[in-house]
């Protein structure tokens, strides 16, 4: 048995727009992290380089997308910080992230988040813990990144719950 963290929330932005901030690696280093190689296309990489001063510890070298959907669904494996290195970045248990994309009827993208994969055993809680926390933390840079660019704005600001669980339409 594993657990999965999960997150949610509706982004001011149309769809194809999220997708893109997702996917193409242009966009993803403006506002996920400072280096990135995403090859979108299963089998292609999805690699993010969080420490440009630091390439070879901080980052998810060797990470890969497995499924696709386009403008509905991107996953990809994951693998965490370097203290996490034993635990869950070997070829197996690799955990796994699924982004999931839905247009909403005011014209918002919701935006759900599954990071699954962490083991049931208590070696795996600050791993588990930490990821819930990073995940909110990304979600909200990329909220605050389409609300600071004209470029994406619906012209609205949605409100944002706790943990960045915000209801999406359907």
């Amino acid at each position: 048995m594993t657990r999965s963290v999960y997150h949610q929330l509706s982004i001011s932005a149309p769809l194809a727009e999220v997708w893109t901030l997702w996917t193409d690696a242009k966009e993803v280093i403006k506002w996920f992290a400072p280096v990135a190689n995403v090859e979108p296309v299963v089998g292609g990489k999805y690699e993010l380089f969080f420490m440009p001063s630091n390439l070879p510890n901080k980052n998810t070298s060797g990470c890969h997308i497995v499924h696709m959907i386009p403008e509905q669904e991107l996953t990809f494996t994951w693998k965490g910080p370097n203290q996490f290195t034993e635990l869950m970045n070997t070829p197996a248990p690799q955990t796994l992230v699924t982004v999931r994309f839905k247009q909403n009827p005011n014209g918002s993208t919701c935006v759900k988040l599954f990071h699954r994969g962490f083991q049931e055993d208590s070696s795996w809680d600050y791993a588990y813990d930490w990821h819930e926390l990073v995940w909110a933390g990304v979600l909200n840079q990329l909220q605050t990144h389409v609300e600071k660019s004209t470029d994406y704005l619906l012209g609205y600001t949605p409100n944002i719950e706790t943990k960045l669980t915000v209801s999406c339409a359907g």
